[in-house]
C-alpha cells in the first residue's frame, strides 16, 4: 500500500462510514424503510447481478502502466467549497490573523459542529466530498462521553477496569507523541476527541450501570452505525473517487510532499473501507442479537481465573472444587452456565442476525472488488492502494476470495491448504438464519478430565514431589451436534445428538485461504 501511514488506516477503519446522495445508474434503487422493520437489509453487494456485472467489468477493463502526471499542488482548488469550510471549521485555515486559525478549541465546539453536520437537512445539502467527511463525524457522536458514562460499570472489574484504563493511558500518550503541536499550531486536536469521548459534558446520555444499560447503548451504536454504513453504500454506488486531506487528520502537520498530504480514494479504497465498514456493521448486530444479563459477574469470574481480582484461590476452588487450575475450557463454562440469562438471543435476536449476514456477504464481496480494482490502477497514481502490492499478492489473495464467494454461495466446499484433499461443506447462511436460542447451545458438553498430571522429583532441583501439570486437562471433547449442523452440514455425531468431529471441521476450515477468518468465532468452542 502506498504512502501507507498508521494514523489514516487507523482513522480510515473507525470513520470508515461516508455518503454519497447519487445512486449509481445500473444499481437497483435501494427502498427506503425504518432500520427497526430490516430483516435483511438491501445492501449494494448482495445483489448477485449487480455484484457479478461489477467484477465482470473491473476484470475486463484494461490497466494502463502509464504514471500518473497529475499537477498535485493544484488539486485542492478542485475542492468542495463546502469541504473546505469543514476543514477549516474543524483544523483551522493555519493562516496568521484568522480568529479560527486552530479550527475547535474545545469539546463543546467539536460537539456543535457535530450536530450541525448529523443534521439531516444540512448533510443532504453537502457535496460528495463533504459528505465523506461529515459521516465521519457522525461516527463519534454515538461515542460521546462514552467512558464516563461506563465508569462505575467499568470500575467493578478488576479485569477490565485495567485493561481499559491502561489502553486509554497508552491512546493518549500516542496522541502526544505521534500528533505534536508545532510553531503554527496551538491545539491538540485529537486530545479534543478524546475528551469528547472519555470526560462528561452536556447531552451525554443516561449513566451506564447494569448489563441492561450496555446493551442499550450497544443497541443503539448499532442503529446509528448501520445508518451510516448505509449511507457509505450510496457513496460506493456512485462510482466516483474523492480527494483526501491527510492535514485532517494530522493538522500539525506540513508534509515534505504534497503526495503525502492529498490521496485519491477510487473504487479500490472506497470499496475497502466498505468492506471494513459492513464487517463492524455485522459484528454489532450479531453481538446485539444475545443478551448482555450477567457479563459483568461472568467477566469478573473468569478474571479471577487470570488472577486479576482479589480473593483469587477461593473464587476458583468454587468454580472447579479443586483450588487453583488456570482458566481451561472446563473452568471457563463452568463460570458462564452460573449466568443462565447471559447470551440469550432478545425478542428481535433473529432478525438482527439475518441482518448481520446480510452486513457479513456485502462486506466479503466489496473486499474482492477492491483487490480486483486494485490490480487495474495505474503504477505511480495517486491512489493510496498501489498495484504493485495487490500483484505481489495475486495468488493467495484470487484464491482467498473465490473461496469466501463459495462460502457465500454454497456451491463447494472448501478445502484446506495445509493438507491436500480435506475438504469441508460450510453453510454460513444456514447458521445465520438459524441461529442458536442461546450461546450455551454451543458450549462444549464434555471435557478431557482424566487427570492433573503426576507428581515429579529431579535431583538438583528444589521444587521436589510437585505435580507435572496435564496440560490438556480440562480441554474440550464433546460438543452438541444440532447447532453445529447448522453451519457444517456434513457433521458427524452419536446417537445422543453429541459430536466429537467439530475441531477437525474448524482446523480445515481455518486453514483455507480467506475463510480461515471466519474460523476465529468458534475457537472460543474449542479453546
Amino acid at each position: 500500500m502506498k504512502r501507507y501511514s498508521s494514523y489514516f488506516l487507523v482513522a480510515a477503519m473507525v470513520c470508515a462510514a461516508t455518503s454519497f446522495s447519487k445512486a449509481n445508474k445500473t444499481a437497483k434503487a435501494l427502498p427506503k424503510v425504518a432500520l427497526e422493520d430490516v430483516v435483511n437489509p438491501v445492501l449494494p453487494f448482495n445483489d448477485d447481478e449487480y455484484y457479478q456485472k461489477l467484477l465482470g467489468d473491473i476484470k475486463k477493463s484494461p490497466r494502463s502502466s502509464a504514471a500518473a502526471t497529475t499537477d498535485v499542488p493544484a488539486i485542492e482548488k478542485t475542492f468542495s467549497a463546502d469541504f473546505l469550510e469543514m476543514r477549516r471549521e474543524l483544523i483551522g485555515s493555519g493562516t496568521a490573523g484568522d480568529s479560527k486559525r486552530s479550527g475547535v478549541r474545545s469539546v463543546e465546539e467539536l460537539d456543535a459542529i457535530i450536530t450541525k453536520y448529523s443534521n439531516p437537512d444540512v448533510y443532504k445539502g453537502l457535496s460528495p466530498q463533504a459528505k465523506f467527511l461529515a459521516l465521519q463525524l457522525r461516527t463519534l457522536k454515538s461515542m460521546k462521553g462514552f467512558i464516563f458514562r461506563a465508569k462505575l460499570y467499568i470500575a467493578g472489574i478488576s479485569a477490565t477496569r485495567t485493561m481499559i484504563v491502561t489502553a486509554l493511558r497508552a491512546q493518549m500518550a500516542g496522541i502526544q507523541t505521534f500528533f505534536p503541536l508545532n510553531e503554527s499550531g496551538s491545539v491538540n486536536h485529537w486530545e479534543i476527541v478524546f475528551k469528547y469521548i472519555t470526560e462528561n459534558s452536556p447531552g451525554i446520555g443516561s449513566e451506564i450501570l447494569t448489563d441492561d444499560d450496555l446493551y442499550a447503548f450497544f443497541r443503539q451504536l448499532t442503529n446509528d452505525y448501520a445508518l451510516i454504513v448505509n449511507d457509505f453504500g450510496d457513496l460506493v454506488r456512485s462510482g466516483q473517487s474523492i480527494w483526501w486531506d491527510n492535514k485532517l487528520y494530522m493538522s500539525f502537520a506540513s508534509f515534505a510532499s504534497e503526495k503525502d498530504r492529498y490521496i485519491l480514494l477510487g473504487k479500490p479504497e472506497l470499496y475497502a473501507l466498505y468492506s471494513a465498514s459492513s464487517a463492524n456493521a455485522s459484528v454489532l448486530y450479531s453481538t446485539t442479537a444475545y443478551s448482555f444479563t450477567g457479563l459483568r459477574d461472568a467477566v469478573k469470574k473468569i478474571g479471577q481465573l487470570f488472577g486479576i481480582d482479589n480473593i483469587v484461590e477461593a473464587a476458583i476452588a468454587s468454580v472447579d472444587g479443586k483450588g487453583a487450575q488456570g482458566m481451561s475450557s472446563h473452568t471457563r463454562i463452568k463460570v458462564l452456565r452460573q449466568y443462565p440469562k447471559l447470551f440469550v438471543r432478545v425478542s428481535d435476536g433473529e432478525k438482527r442476525m439475518q441482518s448481520a449476514y446480510a452486513y457479513l456477504v456485502s462486506a466479503a464481496r466489496s473486499a474482492r472488488l477492491s483487490f480486483e480494482a486494485t490490480k487495474k490502477l495505474k503504477e505511480g497514481d495517486e491512489n493510496l492502494f498501489d498495484v504493485r502490492v495487490a500483484n505481489a499478492f495475486n495468488r493467495i489473495a484470487g484464491t482467498s476470495f473465490a473461496n469466501i464467494d463459495q462460502l457465500i454461495d454454497e456451491k463447494e466446499s472448501v478445502g484446506s491448504a495445509i493438507v491436500n484433499g480435506e475438504r469441508v461443506k460450510v453453510s454460513l447462511k444456514n447458521f445465520y438464519y438459524n441461529s442458536p436460542a442461546a450461546l450455551s447451545e454451543l458450549y462444549p458438553t464434555d471435557w478431557d478430565l482424566s487427570s492433573e498430571g503426576k507428581k515429579v522429583s529431579v535431583a538438583g532441583y528444589s521444587a521436589k514431589g510437585q505435580r507435572l501439570r496435564n496440560y490438556k486437562y480440562g480441554m474440550a471433547v464433546e460438543w452438541n451436534l444440532a447447532p453445529y449442523k447448522n453451519i457444517f452440514p456434513d457433521l458427524n455425531g452419536d446417537s445422543n445428538g453429541r459430536t466429537k468431529d467439530l475441531p477437525k471441521y474448524v482446523r480445515v476450515l481455518s486453514q483455507t485461504w480467506g475463510s480461515s477468518v471466519f474460523a476465529i468465532p468458534l475457537s472460543a468452542a474449542i479453546f
